[in-house]
């Protein structure tokens, strides 16, 4: 069994929600995460921009702090965590423990 989750990482509890998520997942199984995040290497007026103009989508500038990927590191083994578009989008994902 696997769960993608990509809304549950804008709530401000994005840990606990992934914590309870993957207590619910059976051992083996899978979490993955995908979303928007401020790239390190890019320059504040352009993640500001960014942010604004995802916000009719749904993305808020306080987002930008959010950080899933290590929720999913914190809640599961063997996680994974790639980037693209120049860090600006990410992917993570992780197995729940005690699968075969």
């Amino acid at each position: 069994m696997g769960l993608g989750c990509g809304a549950c990482t804008t709530a401000a509890e994005y840990d606990e929600v992934i914590g309870g998520l993957s207590r619910r997942i059976k051992p083996g199984g899978r979490i993955a995460v995908t979303g928007l995040r401020h790239p390190d290497r890019w320059p504040e007026w352009l993640t500001r921009l960014g942010s604004a103009m995802s916000g009719p989508f749904g993305v808020a500038d306080d987002h930008r702090f959010h950080h899933p990927w290590e929720a999913i590191e914190a809640h599961t083994t063997g996680a994974v965590y790639e980037e693209a578009l120049a860090g600006a989008i990410y992917v993570a994902a992780g197995t729940m423990a005690g699968g075969a």
